[in-house]
This record gives structure tokens, sequence and C-alpha cells, in this order.
């Protein structure tokens, strides 16, 4: 490593370059003796020395700080490792003494006051100021003892028709299931069926509605829940269905009216303390008559959320307001949960503070038991983040976009400063047996495309992710340590779909060409492409029809690229050496056509007693500006893609966003209309159509 003497004129230039109020161990003494106190030791233990070099790294990027101010560079998300380390790193609980803060509040206050000093600005703090103006539900000068009795609980139920007790059906019917990931882990929706009724969010409404299907001739709304609060503003986001428990999932933000600021008041200004994620537990044993039997929220926003059973999980993301005064931020610099009315902070037990790390927003989890009588949460918060997640029932994994600076050969601080960024992905790791249990956070190449791209299975993590070296898949134990990486697939390409199936992932990649990859992964340690398939166009979803045959829905085109057209693959892999699309299913009836499918898998119905499969369907004519929007049933007979069904509302110009059945009835949700179709014949038995203003006009 090359010696500098220079760090006094390169603090100084910096000092006066910047409004940051650079910390004490940034200044030339410090890093003098912190350089000479640097000793690598022989390795007696790797995660100790992972910490000394971090530790050297993290003093030596006094230099780095230009770079980011004049680029405007994302910040990083913690010391960079040097290119001899491994490309993550284990942060486990049971070595929580080396790599964790269990924090007491104090600590964490102390954490987020230093941080403030150098996040600090004048004209951030000016425009922050004028932002938190008011008082009111969820301003800043509320404390816990001084907030309303309950924060929540505003949304009421009513019975629109007026009828008699309807307790919960009782007999099984066969009806369609939202579209998961994994199999007995329920995912949110707009739509739920349980096959005598369609439990649904429509579109402009702040409302859900429980819709008597049982004669799918004379469809009625049987009870509409009004979602509004006087309270706050909150806009109903999707639901769930357990038995006779329906749980509705909101985003919330403090009202105006009553003193609260909007999300964003300035291109920069956000007021994270202002967002909540609320679930609301509804009673539905009445269908009726929804009875709410109680509420739970939590600071930030949602990230995600999954259900177990009965168990739901929310994933949320808390931003701490780093430019509030020092009394405001020691109250909000851990995040909160709203139990029955009551907040509650977050354990400090249960908040990890990840040494190094560079955030100033927490990962949350929440595990709820919906079947209870009132709120009991188990929680955990990590400062991090994430933006998707993989969850079966023992893990959860949240993936987050990440920067890194590139290294290069010679001397460390002089490689960092002015180095290009690398976009990395960021993964956080739990275990939900018995509780939440943070395991560790580790760092890959590349970024994820959506849920698809990750995965759990005989122990290991399976990523996929797309990089500018290539895409890659790479493979971590248990314990988040790096067992096997396939990388350089498909150079300059971009991963457009990924599903991993048992001991193989299937990737569809594209820049001009579709080239759909099967890759081994029975051998962990060496993942490797045993089969490549290039075709036209291209797939965005892919879901497994049988053992050996694949569904992928996308684009269709030629060699110099995407068409027009939705296309629908079946592709034979039960040669994993020679993938084949045996069956094609192109839309030509306009001048282009998609399908929401392609980029929501929960649009993508199965009709698991016939095998059929059904997608919505958007075909535009530009000559006459046209759209003609309906779902598609389709099935495999002898190898062939066969379209068996076509339902078209009356009013078939809006998309229609959901398809679902119930024994031989055909349901579509659109923008505008529910609509129910005779299976067979694709008539219309009945339909329910909305206003502009989300009201039932016609049935």
């Amino acid at each position: 490593m090359k010696k500098h003497e220079n760090y006094d004129e390169i603090y100084k230039n910096i000092q006066a370059e910047t409004d940051f109020l650079l910390p004490e161990k940034l200044s030339p003494d410090s890093i003098a003796k912190t350089l000479e106190s640097v000793q690598i030791q022989p390795k007696k233990r790797r995660t100790a020395r992972y910490v000394s070099l971090a530790a050297a790294l993290a003093v030596i990027t006094l230099a780095g700080i230009v770079g980011f101010r004049l680029t405007n560079a994302p910040q990083t998300g913690g010391v960079v490792s040097a290119p001899n380390l491994p490309q993550s790193v284990q942060l486990t609980e049971e070595h929580e003494d080396e790599y964790l803060r269990t924090a007491s509040y104090e600590e964490i206050e102390t954490f987020f006051l230093d941080k403030q000093k150098t996040y600090k600005t004048k004209s951030y703090t000016d425009d922050m100021a004028r932002l938190n103006g008011g008082t009111g539900l969820f301003d800043k000068k509320a404390t816990a003892a001084e907030r309303p009795e309950s924060a929540f609980g505003g949304a009421s139920a009513s019975n629109v028709n007026g009828s008699a007790v309807d307790s919960a059906p009782t007999a099984e019917s066969a009806h369609g299931e939202t579209n998961t990931q994994v199999e007995g882990i329920d995912e949110a929706d707009i739509l739920k069926n349980d096959g005598h009724y369609l439990y649904i969010v429509p579109a402009r409404q702040n409302a859900v509605e429980i819709i008597d299907i049982r004669d799918p001739k004379n469809m009625h709304i049987a009870a509409r829940i009004d979602c509004k609060s006087e309270l706050d503003n909150r806009s109903i986001r999707e639901l769930y269905l357990c038995g006779d428990t329906l749980v509705l999932l909101y985003d919330v933000y403090a009202s105006e009216e009553n003193g609260g600021q909007k999300l964003y008041d300035a291109c920069y200004a956000y007021a994270p303390e202002n967002l909540k994620t609320l679930a609301e537990i509804y009673d539905v044993s009445d269908r009726t008559a929804p009875r709410l039997r109680f509420d739970y929220a939590v600071d930030g926003g949602q990230i995600s959320s999954r259900m177990d059973g009965s168990n739901l999980l929310m994933i949320t993301s808390y931003s701490v307001p780093i430019y509030k005064d020092e009394s405001d931020l020691k109250n909000a610099c851990v995040p909160c949960t709203y139990q029955d009315g009551e907040k509650m902070r977050f354990p400090a037990e249960q908040v990890r503070i990840v040494s190094g790390s560079d955030s100033t927003a927490y990962l949350t989890v929440s595990r709820l038991d919906t079947q209870a009588d009132k709120a009991s949460a188990q929680t955990k918060a990590v400062l991090g983040g994430g933006s998707e997640i993989y969850c079966d029932s023992e893990n959860l994994l949240v993936a987050q976009m990440d920067y890194t600076v590139s290294q290069k050969e010679g001397d460390i601080a002089e490689s960092r400063a002015f180095a290009p960024m690398e976009t990395c992905t960021r993964l956080y790791a739990f275990r939900l047996q018995d509780g939440i249990a943070y395991t560790g956070s580790a760092q890959v190449k590349g970024t994820t495309l959506n849920q698809f791209s990750m995965d759990s299975f005989g122990g290991y993590y399976r990523i996929a992710t797309t990089a500018s070296s290539g895409s890659l898949v790479t493979v971590l134990n248990q314990d988040l340590e790096p067992v096997g990486e396939l990388s350089g697939i498909a150079k300059g390409e971009t991963i457009y779909a990924a599903r991993f199936m048992g001991d193989s992932a299937y990737l569809v990649t594209f820049r001009q060409t579709d080239p759909l990859f099967i890759i081994d992964l029975s051998n962990p340690s060496a993942p490797k492409v045993t089969g490549e398939l290039k075709i036209p166009g291209f797939s965005n979803y892919l879901h497994p029809y049988s053992e050996n045959l694949l569904i992928g829905i996308g684009q269709d085109g030629t060699a110099a690229g995407a068409g027009n057209q939705l296309k629908i693959s079946l592709f034979d892999v039960s040669d994993k050496q020679n993938p084949q699309e045996i069956s094609k299913a192109v839309y030509s009836g306009g001048s282009a056509s998609v399908s929401t499918a392609q980029n929501t898998h929960k649009a993508f119905l199965s009709v698991r007693e016939s095998g059929e499969f059904s997608i919505p369907v958007q075909e535009y004519s530009y000559g006459n500006s046209q759209t003609n929007c309906y779902a598609s049933m389709l099935t495999v007979q002898d190898g062939k893609l066969c379209v068996t069904g076509t339902y078209t509302p009356k009013n078939g110009g809006a998309e229609i966003e959901r398809v679902t059945y119930a024994d031989g009835t055909v349901f579509t949700l659109s923008a505008n209309a529910l609509t129910a179709f005779d299976k067979v014949t694709g008539e219309v038995l009945s339909e329910l159509i909305y206003n502009n203003a989300g009201n039932v006009v016609i049935k």
C-alpha cells in the first residue's frame, strides 16, 4: 500500500467544499493512528479478520466523500470489501457481538445523533423544518401520551342489501385461487375467492366489496366496507381471506386537514414519519355484516406481505427522519407499532444495527396471528431496506438494490476516489420457525428482476441477478456464505424472467432473441448451464404447467427483436440439454397486444380441475384507436396449446386485471366491471358496472 503524507491537505479541501461536519475519525491524526495500528494477523478466526480490515477501509474512504458530493451518486450500503474478501459476509445472531449491536434505546439514539452530524446541511435542515410545520395526529411533536386513544379503526362496514344473516358457506366448490410463488404461502391480492363469494377492491374506490356469486345470473353486493377515515388519509391496497377472517392492508399517512403534511412537499423532501402500514382484521362469518375484530399498524411503507395459514407477515421499510432536531430525532429513531390504539416502540432487543451500515432506514418484519381476539405481534427491525421478498414457511429473504465502489489494482485509497459505482443486491435473511430470527445479511453482484429471482431449496438460497458482466446465479448456504456461482450468462443481455423449480433454474434473457437457459443446481457448489434455446421474442413470466412443461408469457418477435404481439409459449424441458418450444399461441387480433400477466403473476389463473389456465388479453388497433379486452382460456392437448374459451365483458375497452372461476362460471374483474360468464359458451350471465366514481350503476 502506498503511503500518503497529504491527509491534512485533503481534509482541508474537503471541508472547504462541503457543508458536512466531518467526523473526528476522519481527521488527519485519527487516520494516521489507525493506519499505523492496523496489522492483519494470520487468520485465527475469519470473522475477526474481516472486521479489522473493514474498520481500516472505513477510515481511508475520506477522499471518496468528494466523489459522492460531485456526482450525487447513491450512498453505499456500508463498508465495501477489498478484492480479496468473499463476495458475501455472514452476519448471524450467533456472532452478533462481532457484527451486530442489540442496542438499548440510548445506544440507538446516540447512533442516529452521530449520523445526523454527517447528513445535515443548512439548506436541507431549513427545507425540512418548513416541511414539518404544523401539529396533528402524526406530527413531530406528538408523543405516545399525546396521541389519540385509537389512531386506526376508521373503516365501517355496511350490509348493502339489508338481507338476513348469511353464515359462512360450508359446501366445497371448485374455485380459483391467487397464483402464488410458493405453494401454501398466500399472497395479498385485489381479488379473493371462496367459491361462494368474491372479495374485491374495485378500481377508483377506497372500499372492499363482498360479492355473492352463488347465483351467477344475479350477482349482488352482500356487504361493503368503506375504507375511508376522518383521522388520516388511507388507501386500501390488497386483502387476504383465511376462512372466516378477512385481512385488509392499507397505506396510511397523515391528513393535511388534521395538521399532517403531504408525503412529497419538495422533490426530495420525504416525511417518513407520516407513513404507516395498516392491517385491519375482520370477522366475516356473516358475509353480510363484516365485523372489525382488531387492527395493527407499523411505521413505514409496505414492501410486501405473506400469509402462512392464519399468520400474517408484514414487511415494511421505515426511514428515520434524520433531519429532525435532537429531541424529535430521539423520539423518531425507533419504529413504532400501533396495536388497538396503543403506540409502542419496537423493543430495543429486537432492533439490529449492522456495524458499518450507512443506512438511515429500517427493514421491519411483523408477524401477526389473525385468528386472535386482539393484536399481538412479533417484531424485528434491521437497519437496511428492501424491494422484493421470497418467503416460505421457514425462510424470509428480502432483497434491496445496493451500490458498491469498483475496486482497482493498486492503492486502495486512490482507487476509491472517484471510482464508478457497481449495482449489487443486498440480501437480508430471517428464519420464521418459532418467531422471527434475523440471521444475517449478504451482498451479491447484480440486481434482481422480481420475487421469482429468489428461492430457497434443500438448505440453500439461490439468487438470479443481472450484472454488467452478464447474468449470474449465486448459491448461498443458510449462513449466507457463498458456496457456488455461475457467472457470465448471456453477456450484454438482461434477465426478463426467472423461475426456480427443484434442482433446476430457468432464465430468459433478451436483447434481440429470447434465450431460455436451463441451469442445473443439483450440485450447489457447481451450478452449470445444461441447455439453451434461442427463439424470437421473449417471455416475461414463466409458469410450471407440469414437471416437464413450462409456460412462457411474453412478446413474439423476429430475429431483429421483439414484436408487438402477445405470445404464449409451451416449452418442453424434459431434456435438460435440449429444451424445445413445442407450441405457441400468438394474439394478433389488433396492431399490438399485451397481457397484465406478463408483469403481474397474480393475473395468471390456473384451473386445477381441468388443467386449463387463463390470462387477460388487451388488443389495440392503431387505425381506429380501439381497445379490445378479454380473458383467454387455454389448455394443453397432445403437446399443443389450445384455446378453450374467450370471455369479453359487454364494455370490452377496460383492462381486465384478474380472472377467476367458481364451478362452471368464469369471472373477470376490470377497471369498470365485474362480469360473470358461462364457462362453456362465454355468454355474459350478469355484470356489475362501475361509473367513474366507483359506484355500481348497472346490474
